[in-house]
């Protein structure tokens, strides 16, 4: 009779030990395909200089085929006094891909410096303020100067990525970023 009691309590104890497994793979999971997780290695890869996660979790390409033309008037302030649109230049591939690839090389070498007060810290990136419809997010960052909005897109094979970035937000990193 006690032994039929003690087979009771470890099939309990087991089931018992079962589901807060399955509870704790569950959370992980969902964890891991959060936007608050890729904010969580976004801010790794800014706290550890690390420019290829970065631009693993950052599409550069597709935020400067958006603001092409803020990058331009940025870069053309520095040579010229008239605005993009006077100079009336026209943005084609060819540009954009130069522009790409000077942005990505501007990233790496922001990343590698430690004086980049720039950037979001990583305990701010955490704090965001998340809204999520589907596979789309807004994250809205408070920081010391300025707000700083994101939009997040997840992607079947890498995951959550920013894919966008507040115009005015994203002049405003450029101009402090120097």
């Amino acid at each position: 009779m006690g032994d039929q009691k003690s087979n009771k309590k470890g099939i309990f104890a087991g089931i018992f030990v079962g589901l807060i497994c399955a509870l704790l793979i569950t959370s992980f999971y969902f964890f891991i395909s959060s936007p608050r997780y890729m904010l969580l290695r976004l801010g790794w890869a800014i706290t550890h200089h690390d420019s290829d996660t970065f631009l693993v979790l950052v599409d550069v390409d597709r935020i400067v085929d958006d603001q092409s033309e803020l990058f331009l008037n940025l870069m053309v302030k520095e040579i010229s006094p008239l605005p993009l649109p006077f100079l009336k230049i026209q943005i084609g591939a060819p540009t954009k891909d130069a522009l790409k690839t000077l942005v990505k090389q501007k990233v790496r070498e922001e990343l590698m410096n430690s004086q980049k007060e720039f950037l979001p810290s990583s305990f701010a990136l955490l704090t965001g303020a998340i809204k999520q419809k589907g596979n789309n997010a807004l994250v809205t960052f408070k920081t010391d100067s300025n707000p700083l909005k994101i939009g997040l897109f997840k992607t079947e094979n890498q995951g959550w990525r920013v894919v966008s970035i507040d115009p005015q937000d994203l002049k405003n990193l450029l101009i402090k970023s120097g």
